[in-house]
């Protein structure tokens, strides 16, 4: 019953059973069997055709509504539940943090904390911060989130350099060169934006990515304004590489769900990871 409602729960988000399947990683027709089977057990349908995909019907967003945070305390339960020598943490990780310098403290945390094994998944903060909620993650380590919901606690263990990629010349004539960086309804932008523009830091032009920022500057379609990780990672020569002055970071932010966040277990692993943060030499 409980895989039944978690695939309603999963279609919930992502809409589609493809990548409800995907995400499930089972077929399509195992999660039509699933969905099936939760209707014979409520007595009425749950979802409904709708153009060519589907949709949840009243009922299936009722049952929703009051299955997920069960799932979710289930999920807890079963996390504090882990013997406190030997845990297995899921960890979901912004994606510009895993692909730079995150990868690297994760492993040697791990390395570091007996008893501890990892498994790193990567979305952008805000799915990083729903599955954490919902107790599909245990911990997330996620850059520009603010404010944290009800039930899920945190701190910010980096506060890592925004740097500029340009010419010497195009950095010194910032107002009159293409200005690149995130998208502005990111979190991270959204979190530090103000702060850039009270700079003169305003971008001219978006990508979806600090990656493709960082690229698109170090071929010279503009300066771009990226996380110091980012530009070390995409081994940009480091006299295209400028510390923004006076200083701009992003915040990184580990967070979980209270009753997981406090387990000894995890304690010890977070201040492990606080460690290897802190010998990073991005500051």
């Amino acid at each position: 019953m409980i895989e039944n409602i978690e695939a309603l729960i999963v279609l919930a988000r992502e809409d589609t059973i493809t990548k409800t399947a995907t995400r499930l990683r089972i077929t399509q027709s195992a999660v039509s069997k699933r969905l099936a089977a939760l209707e014979s057990l409520v007595g009425e349908p749950v979802i409904e055709k709708k153009g060519r995909g589907v949709a949840l019907t009243e009922s299936g967003r009722r049952l929703v509504a009051q299955a997920q945070p069960l799932i979710s305390e289930l999920r807890s339960v079963l996390a504090t539940q882990q013997s406190s020598k030997h845990m297995d943490i899921t960890v979901g990780v912004s994606e510009s943090v895993l692909c730079s310098w995150g990868a690297d403290v994760l492993h040697q945390a791990e390395k570091a904390t007996p008893g501890v094994r990892l498994a790193p998944h990567t979305h952008r903060s805000p799915v990083v911060l729903d599955r954490v909620r919902s107790g599909e993650y245990m911990l997330g380590l996620c850059s520009g989130l603010e404010k944290l919901p009800s039930g899920v606690v945190g701190e910010t263990v980096f506060r890592e350099p925004m740097v500029l990629i340009g010419s010497a010349s195009d950095v010194t004539n910032i107002e009159k060169t293409v200005l690149l960086s995130i998208e502005p309804q990111s979190v991270t932008w959204r979190s530090m934006g103000g702060t850039a523009s009270t700079l003169g830091l305003r971008p001219t032009q978006t990508l979806e990515t600090f990656f493709a920022v960082a690229q698109v500057a170090n071929v010279g379609f503009g300066v771009g304004l990226v996380p110091l990780g980012v530009a070390r990672a995409m081994r940009i020569a480091p006299k295209k590489i400028h510390l923004v002055n006076p200083p701009l970071t992003r915040s990184v932010k580990i967070i979980g769900q209270k009753t997981v966040y406090n387990k000894p277990a995890i304690r010890d692993f977070v201040a492990r990871l606080r460690t290897e943060i802190g010998k990073l030499e991005l500051h």
